[in-house]
Order: structure tokens, then sequence, then C-alpha cells
């Protein structure tokens, strides 16, 4: 998979899918309804508007790259099977009719059967299909090729116009995942007496990403089909976000600042641990954003910090109220998850993390 950056082209995109969507379908169905009659007068064909139909089933539902392709080949595969299976019942049909009603009845079953498995749309489509076939054609074979044909047709043009500059659920995925990682940010900054959120602000946040997290959950598949990213990985990259968030919740209490301003040599300590948190944050949606990082050794400068506050722990752990000793280890968990997430970035999407890598 090649790695490239979110352009300021991918962004607007991202933030106008469902626009962007629409006018590519209306733009397209307009196109293909002024060349129909061309194409219908130079190939000669027979129920044409299937074509239309086919693509706006195919295209309509779905807006990206990943998914438009899916269900090309499934509508292709699926109207195939079915024109196939009605053909040989009609085949069967003109030597015994008991026989044809238990291939049919075979076919049905098969179809239904898919329907429910991995590939529901085609497993649909090859019982409606042959329904369809035998049901309108009065036993003319060429009524059901000549709606292969269109279906193919249409299934091609829905191809063509989602190749026109697509829409990839990878770059979407990454446009959100930026996106709840910057609201961790600000829930994060927002933590400390001086900045603190007010509840309703936090809580908005909190919205904003589940609502971001069940649209991410949407993309795994796409994604995969795109880029071949397994999607384990990207589950495991959605888990340690969530960790993440549940961390924030449990750190994001203005009243640890009162606690650590009691603590001058701790209060400094943990400045710096707290700079390396909104570091790691800035790095992580930089580097989601244009692959590649803007300071390769943050990793270093976390494990340091962490041994660092750890350390100074340890050393006044009498002086040091309970409820301060879990800000802390609050803070050193998560600059430890913000690694691992960065880490799990990394390895899922097989980016380099240097510019020039």
């Amino acid at each position: 998979m090649k790695a490239y950056p979110l352009t300021k082209l991918d962004i607007l995109i991202c933030e106008h899918y469902r626009t962007v969507h629409a006018i590519r379908v209306a733009l397209a169905f307009l196109a293909i309804f002024l060349v129909l009659p061309y194409i219908e007068k130079v190939l000669h064909l027979a129920q044409a508007e299937w074509i239309l139909v086919t693509f706006i089933v195919v295209m309509g539902p779905v807006s990206y790259l990943g998914n438009v392709i899916e269900r090309v080949l499934h509508r292709i595969g699926g109207t195939l099977l079915g024109i196939i299976a009605a053909i040989i019942s009609i085949l069967i049909g003109e030597q015994s009719y008991v026989l044809m009603l238990i291939w049919t009845t075979l076919c049905i079953y098969v179809s239904a059967y898919l329907a429910l498995g991995r590939y529901p749309y085609m497993g649909l489509l090859i019982g409606l299909t042959m329904m369809v076939f035998l049901g309108g054609s009065d036993g003319n074979i060429s009524y059901g090729l000549w709606r292969g044909v269109d279906i193919i047709i249409g299934s091609v043009f829905a191809l063509i116009f989602c190749l026109i500059y697509p829409q990839r659920a990878y770059a979407d995925w990454r446009f959100r995942l930026a996106r709840i990682v910057a609201s961790c940010q600000q829930m994060y900054a927002g933590s400390s007496r001086s900045n603190a959120l007010p509840p309703k602000q936090f809580e908005r946040l909190k919205s904003t990403q589940i609502t971001q997290f069940v649209k991410l959950s949407t993309l795994i598949g796409a994604i995969n089909k795109e880029t071949k990213i397994d999607p384990q990985a990207i589950t495991a990259i959605h888990v340690k976000l969530r960790n993440i968030i549940h961390h924030l919740e449990l750190v994001a209490n203005p009243a640890h600042s009162v606690l650590l301003s009691q603590q001058p040599q701790l209060q400094k300590d943990m400045e710096h641990c707290m700079n390396l948190v909104q570091l790691a944050f800035n790095d992580i949606i930089f580097f989601i954003q244009n692959t590649y990082s803007q300071n390769d050794d943050w990793s270093n400068q976390i494990a340091t910090g962490c041994k660092e506050v750890e350390q100074r722990l340890n050393q006044h752990p009498g002086d040091i109220p309970m409820a301060l000793q879990s800000h802390i280890w609050l803070t050193t968990e998560l600059l430890r998850d913000l690694h691992s997430l960065k880490t799990l970035l990394v390895f899922a999407i097989n980016l380099p993390q240097k510019k020039d890598s």
C-alpha cells in the first residue's frame, strides 16, 4: 500500500462526504442518461433502462471505492449466476416440470443461504434475478441475456464514475481518527484549573467522539478492500483510543492542579510530563494526516519522562496525597497509551516514521 498525506481536497471531501457523494451520483446519472440513447442505438440494446437502474443500485447506497468495487462484483456475479440458473431451469422445464421445480427450489435455497453469509447482496440477487427472468421472459432466453448485458454495462459505468477522484474509506478513517485525537487533546488541555472546560463542553466532546467511533467501525470493511490493512489491526487502534478516552475522563479533574501546587518539585516534574502528553497528541495527529512524524525522538522522551516522575513519586510516597498519586499514575499510563497508539498506527498502516524513509 502506498502511503499518501491527506490533501486539502481530501479533507474537504471528508468534511462534506454526503454532499460530494450526492453531487457525484447526480452528475453521473445525468451523463449516462444523455449518452444512453447513443449506446442503445449502437449496440441495439433491449431493456436499456436496466443500465440506469443498475447504476443507481450499485453506486447510490455506497460512496467509498472499496464498497463500490465489492458491490459491482456482487451485482455482476449475482445477476449472471441468477441468469444461468434461470436458463437451466427453462431447459429442465422443457423436459420435466417436477425436475424444474426441484432445481428452482434448490437455487432459492442457495440464494437464501448466501444472503445470510459473507455475500448477502450477491445471494439476494441470484434469487431475485432468477425470479424476474422466469416470471417475465415466457421462456425467452434472450430476455435474460440482454438484461445481463445491461447490468454489466451499468455496473461498469458505476465503477468508472466512482474512480474519478474516488471517495476513499481509508482517507475518511484517517480524517475522523485525527479529529478524535484532537478532541482528546482538547479534553486534556482543559483538565487544568486555568483551562478547565465547562462540563457541557466536556460532555459535548465525549458525545462527538462516540458518534465518530460509530462511523469508524463502519469503515473497517471498506478500508480492508482498499488497502488490505488487517481489520484486527484497525480494531486494536480503536480499542487503544477508547482506553485513552477513559483515562482522560479520570485525569481531567481541575482539583488535581490545586494538589500539585502544594508539591512544587513534583509540580515541575508533572508539568514536564504534561508537556510530553501534548507533544504526543500533536505528533499523532500530524502523523495520521501526513504519514511521517514531526519529532523522531518523542518515544525516548516519553520513556524518560515517565521514569523521572515515577522516581519522584517513590522518593516521597508519604508526602503525596493518594488522589494526587492516582493522578500521576493515570498521566504516566496515558503517556504509555499514546506511545502504544502511535506504534499501532505505524504497524497497521505500514507507513514510514520519517518523511524521507
